[in-house]
């Protein structure tokens, strides 16, 4: 596993600090997906008629989660699901397009 870092980081003693990952790659991952949340629900109508998708369990990030939702929605013969990310909150809000 490749780490590196340009410079060192100096920092003040008198000061508080918080550190915290935004991406980590291993090679045994443990799936963030499982049975316990591996349900996706969604309506085009506006909450008219729902359809649910069931991910397969695996580790996935934010793209390839998205590209999963988005296969399964165009297999159902509905448009592309779309998914915004913020790093900074580690948050992500998904919509039907």
């Amino acid at each position: 596993m490749p780490v590196g870092i340009v410079t060192w980081i100096v920092s003040k003693t008198d000061k508080r600090y918080e550190i915290s990952f935004v991406n980590l790659d291993t090679y045994y991952s443990f799936p963030n997906v499982d049975y316990t949340n591996n349900h996706f629900s969604y309506s085009p109508d506006g909450g008219g008629i729902w359809y649910h998708i069931l991910i397969p369990e695996d580790s996935y990030d934010i793209e390839n989660i998205n590209r999963v939702i988005q296969q399964k929605i165009k297999q159902n013969g509905h448009a592309a699901n779309v998914t915004k990310r913020n790093t900074n909150t580690l948050n992500a809000v998904s919509s039907c397009a």
